[in-house]
C-alpha cells in the first residue's frame, strides 16, 4: 500500500463502538487478536447464498514506514488492525446475453471498514446500515464473550468540549483552533450558530446558561493535529472529519484517513473517561 494506491470513498464520518467482555467486571477488556482471529474471511458466494465476511487492510504498515508521521501519532497508532468488512448482494435485471434477452444476477458488494485498537475502542466508517451489519457479524461470533456498545457523545460531554475547549488535549499534537459551530436545543426551538471571535462565543455561552433546558446537540471543532488544521464534527454517536476544510483537505486519501484515525481515536478515548468508563 502507498499514498497513489489507497482510496476511500464517501465521507470520513466514523461509529465509534466499545468492545467489552461480558465477565464480571464487565470493563475488562478483551483480547483483540483473538477477537479479529476468529472473524470469517470473504469469499465470493452465489445469488443462493450471498456471502459475507471480512478481510484485512494493510494500513498499519504504511504508518510503520512513513517518515512524514510524526512518532506520536505512529506510537498512538500502533495497536491498530483495520479490516474491511464486505456484504454480497444480488438482483435480477434483465439483459441481452448472445443476443437474447435473459434474466441475468448482478452482484454487488457493500463494505465498511473497521479499526480496532488493543484498547476496547474501534471506529467503523461505511454506511450506516453496512456499519450496523458489521457490528452484528462480529457480536455474532462472539455472542458468548463481548459486547459491542455505541460510544455516546452526550449533551454533558459536548459541554466540557465547549467549555474546557484549550484544555481537552493535554499534549502538543493536538492544539485547540477555534470552535466553529454549535447546534443547541433550548425547551422551545433549535438555533445554530457560527462562532468565529471570543465576543460571539461569550454571546452563545450567555444565551445557553440562561436556557433552563438546554443541551448541546452537536459540536464543529477545529484543532491542528500535527500542526495540519482539521475540523472535526462531533455528534451524538458519529465523528465526521471535514475532508474538505483546512490543510487537511491537500493531503492524500492515506493522509487524511490516517489523521482522522488518529483523531478519533483520541476523542473516543477522552469521551469513555469522562463518562467514567475504564479503558486502557
Amino acid at each position: 500500500m502507498n499514498e497513489s494506491t489507497f482510496h476511500y470513498d464517501g465521507y470520513l464520518v466514523f461509529t465509534p463502538v466499545l468492545i467489552r467482555t461480558k465477565n464480571i467486571p464487565a470493563t475488562n477488556i478483551p483480547n483483540i487478536d483473538e477477537i479479529i482471529s476468529q472473524l470469517p474471511e470473504f469469499h465470493s458466494g452465489d445469488p443462493s447464498a450471498p456471502a459475507e465476511g471480512f478481510e484485512e487492510m494493510k494500513i498499519r504498515k504504511y504508518i510503520e514506514n512513513d517518515n512524514k508521521l510524526s512518532g506520536a501519532i505512529k506510537r498512538e497508532l500502533k495497536d491498530l488492525t483495520a479490516v474491511t468488512y464486505n456484504v454480497e448482494s444480488y438482483h435480477e435485471e434483465t439483459a441481452f446475453v448472445d443476443q437474447e434477452r435473459r434474466e441475468v444476477y448482478v452482484r454487488e458488494v457493500e463494505s465498511a471498514e473497521v479499526y480496532f485498537f488493543d484498547s476496547n475502542i474501534a471506529l467503523l466508517r461505511g454506511k450506516q446500515s453496512i456499519v450496523n451489519q458489521a457490528i452484528s457479524a462480529i457480536q455474532r461470533v462472539h455472542s458468548e464473550e463481548i459486547l459491542i456498545e455505541n460510544i455516546e457523545f452526550t449533551p454533558d460531554f459536548m459541554s466540557h468540549i465547549y467549555e474546557e475547549f484549550n484544555d481537552v488535549f493535554s499534549d502538543n499534537i493536538i492544539q485547540p483552533n477555534e470552535i466553529s459551530e454549535v447546534q443547541f436545543e433550548g425547551f422551545d426551538n433549535i438555533s445554530t450558530m457560527k462562532i468565529y471571535s471570543g465576543d460571539l462565543k461569550s454571546e452563545l455561552t450567555n444565551r445557553y446558561q440562561n436556557m433552563s433546558e438546554g443541551q448541546i446537540n452537536y459540536i464543529t471543532v477545529k484543532y491542528y493535529i500535527d500542526n495540519i488544521d482539521t475540523a472535526i464534527q462531533i455528534q451524538s454517536d458519529r465523528l465526521h472529519v471535514k475532508a474538505s476544510e483546512g490543510a487537511i483537505s491537500r493531503m492524500t486519501d492515506l493522509a487524511r484517513m490516517i489523521y482522522s484515525i488518529y483523531f478519533c481515536k483520541r476523542i473516543s478515548n477522552i469521551a469513555v473517561e469522562y463518562e467514567g468508563v475504564q479503558t486502557r
